[in-house]
């Protein structure tokens, strides 16, 4: 893939009623620049002069095609600029720091949920309530057994 895509100075992409394509993510991700219409995600995406071009009028997106075409410069500092970004936004580091981070602050006992209320308004104790106090507070050891909640 990577050298069929050397070829080209950069990605049209003509979506306007979707959200972020995944042909736009991989080709940022192999350095290719993108050209597309600014809707939806792609303008969180694509940054105007720096990995890209979007635009809301169709010509002006047509003019950024043609001069990445005649200018092999500007393309290929678009290239190295779709590539940092690709990296940073959707490489892999940063999907497993993140799901790392969310998988430790649910595991944390400051973001245990807390129990559902009952529906006439008033609050009611629940199975994970009556654990958490059995456990805090000491009492009725036979409470982990009752109540063996993983979260508890």
């Amino acid at each position: 893939m990577p050298a069929l895509s050397a070829r080209y100075r950069f990605v049209f992409n003509p979506t306007r009623y979707a959200s972020l394509d995944l042909a736009v993510c991989e080709s940022l991700m192999l350095g290719i620049p993108t050209v597309g219409m600014a809707t939806t995600e792609m303008t969180t995406a694509i940054r105007n002069g720096w990995n890209g071009y979007v635009e809301t009028d169709l010509a002006t997106a047509i003019a950024h095609m043609k001069r990445l075409i005649g200018d092999r410069h500007e393309a290929l500092r678009l290239s190295t600029n779709a590539r940092l970004l690709a990296r940073e936004r959707f490489g892999i580091d940063r999907f497993a720091r993140e799901w790392d981070d969310v998988l430790t602050g649910a595991c944390t006992r400051q973001n245990v949920p807390q129990p559902p209320q009952a529906q006439s308004g008033a609050t009611r104790r629940c199975r994970w309530q009556r654990c958490r106090e059995a456990t805090r507070v000491g009492r009725r050891p036979e409470a982990r057994r009752r109540f063996p909640l993983k979260g508890c």
